[in-house]
């Protein structure tokens, strides 16, 4: 089997990775922002998950981030 892509692809594919990153980690704090509302509504494990979940925010966004990474190296690979 032959697969055949044009010159700019995988750069095309490149750039596309790296703009994703970022959005990513922006929407994560979008979601925590919007959720915020919530914050006092929430009992027991539910609000344990989410004071967790706002506690490792950015450690979230940066393994998110670490594995877009990874793909983007694949890609260049």
């Amino acid at each position: 089997m032959k697969f055949d892509m044009g010159s700019s692809t995988l750069a095309d594919l490149g750039k596309s990775t790296v703009g994703s990153t970022e959005d990513l980690g922006t929407l994560i704090r979008w979601l925590v922002q919007a959720a915020e509302p919530l914050e006092g509504k929430f009992n027991g494990a539910g609000k344990a998950a989410f004071d967790s979940f706002k506690a490792h925010t950015d450690e979230i966004t940066n393994a998110l981030n670490g594995s877009l990474s990874a793909i983007l190296g694949g890609q260049g690979g």
